[in-house]
């Protein structure tokens, strides 16, 4: 029989291209700044055979109490990137959650399975919770959510219960060891047992399902307690949740927006009143309570809205009525058809015009960590006690622990003394002069701050305090002038070259009296780091000063090579072709580029229409 007549055919390559879709769908590079401290943590436990208890990565924390709920996850990640670096990490975490997504397909009734809703609201779900799958101990909360409530079906339709429990001993035991949500298990047991007893009063339950039901709570309450740290991960979420003014100005810890709203969660609400009809209809309790409360997790906090989307994704295919989606008829079809159109745009409007899709890959994103700047401070500053950005915090424990420690990291909520200190640090200076005597700081590990911020090197790291020693793309370094760092200064200092000024004038003055010294820190620079276009536009700069066009166009190209959106460079660029290298098709090429980067630039466009006329 061929796939023309046989719908059933349709519907497996329709899975199996779904599934494919969503294990590179979750081939995301590793772009979280928590992975490091999660990666370094294990470490920590592998090599020191302790569980932590304490903070042991941040100096300003030393005694804090901190229990790691999530250590199972961590060694997993931590193996994982010790064999295999970041491609078999991301290969083990597109592996979770394929697998998340293969447990809600077996969430969905084996007689609905095959249906164009029940693909589209698989595809749905994978959109609108794609990038709450980013590389943290978070995922296996999805995986063990979907699993626990294929195994409390099982328990409920008396389907091999002695395996069936087994699965739930096992499953809780991975829950408690891996994330701290476990109580979410309570929960959902909590929802079915509620279901039966209501149908027991209304005469419709069976006690045999209720005791059922008792039973894998009470191994779900037993199995959860065999951790490092016992009811302390019970109570975790719970702690949390107590801290709100702590939590409130976190990204995951926000409401849903708009555009969560535009994407399937918004459909998935759309639906929910129709749903919510037809299983009061029904009398199923139990899935009403599952919508109601994920659903209200969802919409309180966006870190919870695609976990709302994954449960709610076989309900709705599961009691929906949707016979006329079939291959029936002329009516059918064009439904069918207008169903996957309106569900293709939810999809692909974060997959394609979404700029995060350049994030599908193995690797990762080294554009967001400093990884040079952690290596000079492992070669130069190990020991020493240094302020660093706070995203920076839980990559430099993976790079620097445990020969330094670290300021801050990911793990500090923004209400912890150390943040508080940190983020007030650069507000005025004698914030930042307090902070420096009480630690005892020796540097500072900035991220290269915006265009047109020279007061701030100047109030902040004044030459008689602070030495500007190490500058890449993405960061600088001030060591404090001090005469045990005296040595390190006098052989790492930049005298020169300021990479946090915007204005080139001052370098223009020190060319003139030094220019031997002034080239010598740039190549410096791009020894360091190869990758540094404002060190190459700044070399372009000097070598079109001393009229070496050729070199300068050459750095200038290199400029744009590693930042294509550099103005300067390409304006610089686009009047060197013209007036210097007599080359006007380049010379045009860079204008229009200029003018791409910056609409409306009055000497491009008057250039471009001069070099017009005289063609």
């Amino acid at each position: 029989m061929n796939v023309k007549n046989n719908p059933q055919n349709i519907y497996k390559y329709l899975w199996l291209t779904s599934f494919i879709l969503v294990a590179v769908g979750a081939a995301h590079r590793i772009v979280n700044f928590d992975f490091w401290w999660h990666i370094a943590s294990a470490r920590y436990l592998l090599t020191s055979g302790q569980f932590p208890r304490t903070d042991v990565f941040n100096f300003t924390s030393n005694n804090t109490p901190w229990f790691d709920p999530t250590w199972l996850a961590q060694i997993l990640f931590y193996l994982a990137y010790k064999w295999g670096d970041a491609p078999l990490v991301i290969m083990v975490k597109s592996l979770i959650v394929t697998a998340t997504f293969f447990l809600l397909y077996k969430n969905i009734g084996s007689e609905r399975r095959n249906s164009l809703p029940a693909i589209a609201f698989f595809l749905a779900a994978f959109a609108g919770s794609r990038y709450r799958f980013v590389l943290r101990p978070h995922i296996f909360f999805y995986f063990h959510t979907l699993a626990l409530l294929y195994l409390l079906k099982r328990v409920g339709d008396g389907i091999k219960p002695g395996a069936t429990f087994s699965l739930l001993f096992f499953l809780t035991l991975s829950w408690v060891n891996t994330h701290g949500s476990v109580i979410f298990a309570y929960i959902i047991c909590g929802i079915f047992i509620a279901d039966q007893m209501l149908k027991c009063l209304w005469r419709t339950g069976e006690f045999s399902k209720l005791k059922k039901y008792l039973l894998a709570l009470l191994i779900v309450i037993a199995v959860s307690m065999l951790n490092p740290y016992t009811y302390q991960v019970i109570t975790y979420p719970l702690n949390i949740q107590a801290q709100a003014s702590q939590i409130a100005s976190l990204t995951e810890y926000r409401p849903p927006g708009p555009a969560e709203f535009a994407g399937p969660l918004g459909l998935f609400l759309i639906v929910s009143p129709l749903i919510l009809i037809r299983l009061y209809q029904t009398g199923n309790c139990a899935d009403i309570l599952l919508l109601v409360f994920f659903g209200a997790a969802g919409l309180k906090y966006v870190r919870f809205s695609g976990l709302f989307l994954l449960v709610a994704a076989p309900i709705y295919v599961n009691n929906l009525d949707y016979g006329f989606f079939e291959f029936k008829s002329r009516a059918g079809k064009i439904i069918t058809f207008l169903t996957i159109v309106v569900l293709g745009v939810i999809f692909l409007k974060p997959q394609l015009i979404d700029t995060r899709l350049k994030q599908i890959a193995v690797g990762v994103d080294r554009d967001l960590f400093p990884r040079k700047a952690a290596r000079f401070i492992k070669n130069n500053l190990a020991g020493r006690r240094g302020l660093n950005v706070y995203r920076w915090g839980g990559y430099l424990a993976w790079e620097l622990y445990p020969g330094s420690q670290t300021f801050i990291d990911g793990r500090q909520l923004p209400d912890n003394a150390p943040y508080l200190e940190y983020s007030k640090a650069f507000e005025a200076k004698n914030n930042f002069s307090r902070l420096v005597e009480k630690y005892r700081l020796d540097y500072v590990l900035l991220d290269r701050l915006p265009p047109g911020v020279e007061q701030f090197e100047q109030s902040f790291f004044p030459v008689s305090g602070w030495r500007l020693v190490y500058w890449d793309k993405m960061s600088v370094i001030y060591l404090r002038n001090t005469g045990e760092n005296r040595e390190l200064i006098e052989r790492e200092q930049f005298r020169y070259v300021h990479p946090m000024q915007s204005s080139n004038d001052y370098l223009v003055k020190m060319f003139q009296d030094n220019p031997a010294e002034v080239l010598a820190e740039l190549n410096r620079s791009l020894a360091v780091d190869p990758e540094n276009a404002r060190a190459y536009f700044l070399r372009g700069f000097l070598e079109e000063i001393s009229k070496e066009y050729s070199r300068a166009a050459s750095d200038y190209l290199n400029t744009l090579k590693h930042n294509p959106w550099f103005f300067q460079a390409s304006y610089n660029l686009a009047r060197i072709y013209q007036f210097h290298l007599n080359d006007e098709k380049k010379a045009a090429e860079y204008f229009l580029l200029t003018l791409k980067i910056k609409p409306g630039h009055r000497a491009s466009l008057n250039s471009l229409a001069q070099i017009e006329l005289k063609n």
